[in-house]
């Protein structure tokens, strides 16, 4: 269960944060126990955590491997309810003792460690057992072919581009066009243009089509496209810009020749340079990279393109062109390009366009989900087949035919871990389930996903940065409401199934009260 298996990563992190918590460590502490069994737990996780990658990838091929992390969930999320209510009892304890006078606060403390006696124990005997089963997991991975692994990159992109299967960015590329010809007003020589949005939204592809326009290859004596990916590596950028506008071989590999080389070329023409899929927010690397351009010639612009908004304001742009899902008849146009031989669409009334209009309604305008699916439907005649897609979830294809998984797992796999624990959190709900951001809110602060603020903030204005950090990596974006309101859509990474944020009169309440002792006696 591919959604289940990105809580689990999400919680791996919970879990440590939540072993150095204070309040766990005092109810060991208070009561005089070994702090351990905590040690051991946090050890026998270390080494579990590095398999995940690998288990999720294999389990689509290997029925074992799927039964492997159903376990592993089941086990890790008891290990969560332990430490749960480890912590709610140490904070019952804690408002017990400070609500008493200091004389009666020694008593109240002797009962407790007196009377939660067996309950410490049983906590202790739990805790051993869920430790017990991840060492017993950790031995089955030899069998199972389970190796450490990192998270999956990305293939390096290029400036070529088949236009004729591109479909309904015209408005865009004509938009950025503009903003590239138009005079410079600013002292600035160089103007940066960001193409922000969701993985698989098409921002490379229209990054492309900008670049090969005639036009623009006309305004632009120098042009040069970088794929940049997860690693922004200066030394390399600046090498492979300064080898692709002088279009040599370069051997040097100090960064200091690399960039007075750079600054030089810089100044014989306008530049157009694309840095296509940039994630670090960094402003030390932004700065040391752009040195050379100070010297472009005037009107010279810079092309970045990023799932996250926080890299466009970093490195300045402006404007910040936020990129929009393919309407529906777009959507279809690519997607009967695709499956059907040589483009050539069955009548509107046949079965495989009907089902095939729904499978494209399902891809919600996301143009790397619509090709991949195309694809796998191009050599498919059969309805049946075409209906199997349609009913089941893609994330259930062959890994070998699955190129949505590596891209959008991506976005999550470089989320800060409270981001990721707050976005995991929003699979409990079903689609299109109704709830405020406000009450979002709440319910990350109740479950323990919300730092403490500093100073006199309030944790609620905390939450709501963490929101707002999601909108701007492209896991919420907005939509317009019929009473012209806004709400916000959650896009979740390993499905094209969306949820839809809107107010309600709903209030919900997260409680521990009713698991508190309930957990021991199962």
């Amino acid at each position: 269960m591919p959604i289940g298996e990105l809580l689990l990563g999400a919680f791996f992190q919970f879990l440590f944060d939540r072993l150095a918590s204070p309040y766990v460590l005092n109810f060991f502490r208070q009561g005089g126990l070994d702090v351990s069994p905590l040690d051991k737990l946090e050890s026998i996780l270390c080494l579990v955590e590095p398999l995940l990658n690998h288990a999720e990838e294999k389990q689509f091929t290997d029925q074992s491997v799927k039964r492997w992390l159903d376990r592993l969930k089941d086990t890790v999320y008891d290990a969560d309810d332990l430490l749960d209510l480890i912590a709610t009892e140490e904070l019952r304890r804690s408002m017990e003792a400070r609500s008493e006078s200091k004389s009666s606060s020694r008593k109240v403390l002797s009962l407790v460690s007196t009377s939660r006696n067996p309950f410490r124990k049983d906590v202790v005997s739990k805790l051993n057992e869920v430790t017990k089963k991840l060492e017993d997991m950790i031995k089955e991975k030899d069998v199972l072919g389970l190796k450490e692994s990192v998270a999956p990159g990305r293939m390096p992109t290029t400036s070529l581009v088949e236009e004729s299967e591109v479909y309904g960015r015209n408005q865009e590329k004509e938009q950025i066009i503009e903003l590239l010809l138009s005079p410079e007003t600013g002292s600035s020589k160089l103007g940066v243009i960001a193409i922000v949005g969701m993985g698989g939204l098409g921002k490379t592809t229209l990054a492309q089509l900008v670049y090969n326009d005639v036009r623009v290859k006309e305004s632009f004596g120098l042009r040069s496209w970088i794929s940049v990916s997860d690693v922004f590596d200066v030394v390399r950028v600046t090498k492979a810009i300064l080898e692709a506008i002088t279009d040599q071989l370069c051997e040097m590999q100090d960064l200091e020749r690399l960039q007075v080389k750079l600054k030089e070329e810089l100044k014989k023409k306008r530049s157009l340079i694309v840095l296509d899929d940039v994630w670090s927010e960094s402003n030390e690397i932004w700065d040391l990279l752009k040195k050379p351009f100070n010297e472009s010639v005037h009107g010279s612009k810079l092309i970045v393109t990023t799932r996250n908004e926080g890299v466009a304001s970093v490195m300045g742009a402006i404007p910040i062109f936020r990129l929009k899902e393919l309407s529906d008849e777009d959507g279809w146009s690519l997607f009967s390009q695709r499956a059907f031989e040589n483009g050539n669409c069955c009548p509107d009334d046949s079965p495989l366009v009907v089902v095939g209009r729904k499978i494209v309604r399902k891809c919600k305008g996301l143009p790397f989900a619509i090709k991949t699916l195309a694809g796998l439907l191009h050599s498919k005649a059969e309805i049946t087949q075409w209906e199997d897609i349609l009913n089941s979830s893609i994330w259930g294809l062959n890994k070998e035919r699955n190129d949505i998984v590596p891209a959008l797992r991506l976005s999550y796999h470089y989320l800060p871990s409270q981001l990721k624990r707050c976005f995991a959190y929003c699979a409990i709900f079903p689609k299109d389930y109704e709830i405020k951001k406000e009450n979002l809110v709440l319910l990350w602060m109740a479950e323990g996903f919300v730092a403490q603020p500093e100073n006199d903030r309030r944790i609620e204005d905390v939450g709501d940065e963490y929101f707002q950090e999601l909108v701007s990596r492209s896991f919420f974006h907005q939509v317009l409401n019929e009473d012209g309101s806004l709400s916000q859509v959650y896009e979740s990474t390993y499905s094209i199934g969306q949820y839809r944020y809107r107010p309600t009169e709903t209030d919900l309440l997260i409680t521990n009260q009713n698991k508190l002792h309930s957990y021991l006696t199962n």
